[in-house]
């Protein structure tokens, strides 16, 4: 789950970019795929959704433990 292994403003920065592969990936599912992937892709994401506190819970372990900086992570992201 990535809210929990990235930095807050690194995760700010590229949510709109993984909300739209997330999306495609979606629709894909849907167009592509027998529907009862879709709807256990679906299922799956609702579930992750529910349990986003425990998750934060875990990001304050992650982010409290980080051994490298915000701004290298966010060099691996540019070529």
């Amino acid at each position: 789950m990535r809210i929990k292994n990235y930095p807050t403003s690194i995760y700010i920065r590229y949510l709109p970019y993984f909300f739209i592969v997330r999306f495609k990936r979606y629709y894909g599912f849907y167009k592509d795929q027998p529907k009862k992937v879709f709807w256990s892709a679906l299922k799956g994401y609702l579930k992750g959704l529910v349990e986003i506190p425990k998750s934060l819970s875990k990001r304050r372990n992650i982010q409290k433990n980080a051994k490298v900086s915000s701004e290298y992570i966010e060099d691996l992201f540019t070529p």
